[in-house]
């Protein structure tokens, strides 16, 4: 929801579910990355790079 000053309102709460946190922490586990740091650097933000240049088109 956009506010009157220009702003967005976020409607769901900034936390995931426990069914959320699981599949990554599996998807870890059976990926070649040994921490989590090294999965999000080279996985997960590559993926959202690819997304996002999708949605600004």
């Amino acid at each position: 929801m956009q506010l009157k000053n220009g702003d967005k309102e976020r409607r769901r709460k900034g936390i995931m579910t426990h069914s959320e946190m699981m599949t990554i922490l599996i998807h870890i586990h059976l990926s070649h990355y040994k921490d989590f740091k090294n999965y999000y650097l080279y996985y997960v933000h590559q993926i959202t790079l690819n997304v996002t240049c999708f949605t600004n088109q």
